[in-house]
């Protein structure tokens, strides 16, 4: 038992550790995506490489969040395949304190670089759904625990 709990605290801390990086890279390339030298090098009218590097950065960022929201899905889905109530416990606990984290990091980067509010915690907006429906089922889980060991009684 004691090797499965430190196994939980290994596989959660890791998940926590790529998910900062995924959402660490996304927030480097949204940054640098809108700086102005970035996106308009020539004369004041920008030129067909200003477009592709500007969709470059773009498609980047899109692929970024892509692996972030990934990572959560099949993290959300090991998590779940036994119904284990203890791991779905410990993934919401992690993610309700990556989100609040994350969301701490935007609002400072939002003051200091040129990026929304929103284009910084889109990545989590997908996430947050899912871990309400998550808590959703979770609780549904643990109600229907508590009847089935009731009627045993």
């Amino acid at each position: 038992m004691k090797f499965i709990s430190q196994f939980n605290k290994l596989f959660f801390s890791l998940y926590t550790a790529f998910m900062l990086i995924f959402y660490v890279v996304y927030l480097w390339l949204d940054s640098y995506r809108f700086t102005p030298k970035n996106f308009m090098l020539s004369n004041n009218s920008p030129t067909e490489s200003d477009f592709d590097r500007f969709s470059n950065l773009s498609q980047w960022t899109t692929n970024t969040g892509r692996m972030f929201l990934g990572l959560f899905l099949l993290t959300m889905v090991v998590c779940c395949y036994k119904r284990n109530l203890q791991n779905i416990k410990n993934f919401i606990i992690t993610n309700i304190a990556l989100f609040i984290g994350i969301t701490i990091i935007s609002t400072g980067v939002f003051f200091l670089t040129s990026s929304t509010f929103g284009n910084l915690i889109e990545p989590i907006l997908i996430p947050i759904a899912l871990l309400v429906l998550l808590v959703v089922y979770s609780l549904y889980l643990l109600t229907r625990k508590k009847y089935s060991q009731h009627d045993l009684l």
